[in-house]
């Protein structure tokens, strides 16, 4: 298909297209012409991962460079890519001060997590730390052990998807698309969650609901 076409097929404007491609986050297209040049179906799925990356995961086109570039390098494991994504996605912070590393660290060790101590998120975990002990609110930080089961739950998820698929580049694209839109899935559920539990909390008169949400019709999942 022409540059026109791809636009048409993606909704994406064609100056956007080419300072993807400009930036290498697509590959070029085969050239038919000095000025011309045919996409394939490869195009337009990269495209439309791109617009994921960039919309809904509201990444840097520096990171989201990286990412496809991990994507078109095979790796001999998932998690191996998988690491190298969430690195990419990571709000990195090493800038935090030992008191806060000491704790983050010591979660890891109450959880049993080993060998992750270089891990991109780790500043970012020791950010949370100090933040919530100079902030004074201390329960941030009791709370992250239940956080971190409750993870290890959607890790267990996540890999056993992974693990179901066989192609190589449909495994690099899962692991890039698994990472972005659960993490924003995250965020999501769990403001939605806060609602549904609130609602459940509060003291409804018979037959009332929440002004917000009615979960009169879904019941507790066991």
């Amino acid at each position: 298909m022409r540059i026109a076409e791809l636009s048409a097929c993606s909704g994406v404007p064609i100056p956007t297209i080419k300072y993807y491609l400009r930036e290498r986050l697509m590959p070029p297209g085969e050239r038919t012409g000095s000025n011309q040049a045919r996409y394939d179906h490869g195009h337009l799925q990269r495209l439309r991962l791109v617009r994921v990356l960039t919309d809904l995961g509201g990444l840097p086109i520096a990171t989201v460079r990286e990412i496809v570039l991990a994507v078109d390098v095979p790796v001999p494991h998932a998690d191996v890519l998988m690491e190298t994504v969430q690195n990419g996605v990571a709000d990195v912070r090493w800038d935090v001060d030992h008191e806060a590393f000491t704790a983050a660290r010591a979660l890891l060790a109450d959880l049993g997590w080993h060998g992750i101590a270089n891990h991109a998120a780790l500043g970012t975990l020791a950010g949370v730390f100090a933040a919530a002990r100079d902030l004074g609110h201390q329960g941030v930080s009791d709370s992250l052990y239940e956080y971190a089961r409750a993870c290890e739950t959607i890790a267990r998820s996540d890999l056993k998807h992974l693990a179901a698929v066989s192609e190589t580049g449909c495994v690099s694209e899962a692991v890039v698309i698994g990472t972005v839109l659960g993490n924003t899935a995250l965020r999501a559920l769990r403001w939605l969650a806060y609602e549904v539990e609130s609602v459940r909390r509060r003291d409804w008169p018979a037959g009332g609901v929440s002004p917000a949400v009615d979960v009169s019709g879904v019941p507790p999942r066991p």
